[in-house]
């Protein structure tokens, strides 16, 4: 069985922004925002149309830090971040800045 691999705090904050700053570049804001008109306010399309699009734009960031590029490994990957917010504010308040790019915004 593979390791799976672990970040450390530093490694973890360093992640995350390059997450971000991925999302944050004009060629995945506008596949971004496609998606998210196709699926418009239906939660299953989010999942079948905007969740593929944001993993596909996680997965070079992944693969850096040792992480599978497939399904398993971003899940991975976004457990191996999420373990930090409860101790790191600002590994928190980036996650909560990572979810708002594809997450639909709850009633």
């Amino acid at each position: 069985m593979t390791q799976i691999p672990e970040l450390t705090q530093e490694k973890a904050l360093e992640a995350i922004k390059e997450v971000i700053a991925q999302f944050d570049l004009t060629e995945n804001e506008e596949k971004m925002k496609v998606a998210k008109e196709e699926a418009g306010s239906d939660l299953q399309k989010m999942l079948q149309i905007v969740m593929p699009v944001a993993i596909e734009i996680q997965k070079p960031i992944a693969k850096k830090y040792g992480f599978t590029e497939d399904q398993l490994g971003l899940t991975q990957f976004t457990m191996a971040i999420k373990k930090w917010e409860a101790t790191n504010e600002e590994i928190k308040k980036y996650g909560n800045q990572l979810k708002a790019k594809y997450m639909p915004k709850m009633n």
